[in-house]
């Protein structure tokens, strides 16, 4: 939170918590930092993997191919990954993933605050330029945190 406060941001609203089918199923999309992330999403709810994305995955994708006025996520997505499949989440590559820093040091939380700041900068270029609306409303609790969907899908495994 201290690193949040210093770059301007309050984020004393949000509120860590297990992620539910619901929460996923309420959701038009599920950004993840992690490959597990979008692993544990799918299970929890099958029908959310089509929302469900790595950051990295789609923000460099977004922002080469950004949303036509009035295009819907739910024809943008499919069309940006037209063959996307679930088993590519079983062995993806760690320079798509943001490395979750949680328990680490503060440095871990500066890389991953800048990929992130990053990332987010194209999906805005990417999802909602040109768009009549700047797109759907966030709750307060996931405005820090691009993955907080998903920030704390349940107990950690190993």
């Amino acid at each position: 939170m201290e690193l949040l406060r210093r770059e301007g941001l309050d984020a004393s609203a949000h509120l860590s918590r297990c992620t539910t089918a619901p929460m996923l199923d309420g959701a038009d999309l599920i950004l993840a930092m992690t490959a597990e992330h979008v692993r544990r999403a799918t299970l929890i709810s099958p029908e959310s993997f089509g929302r469900t994305f790595l950051i990295k995955e789609l923000a460099p994708a977004a922002a080469g191919r950004p949303r036509k006025p009035d295009e819907t996520l739910g024809h943008y997505l499919p069309d940006l990954f037209p063959d996307r499949e679930k088993a590519h989440y079983l062995s993806v590559r760690s320079e798509l993933e943001v490395a979750d820093p949680y328990g680490r040091r503060m440095k871990a939380y500066k890389v991953a605050f800048a990929e992130l700041a990053e990332m987010m900068k194209q999906l805005v270029v990417g999802l909602f330029a040109g768009q009549a609306s700047p797109g759907p409303s966030v709750p307060p609790s996931t405005t820090a945190s691009p993955s907080a969907t998903i920030s704390n899908p349940g107990p950690r495994a190993g």
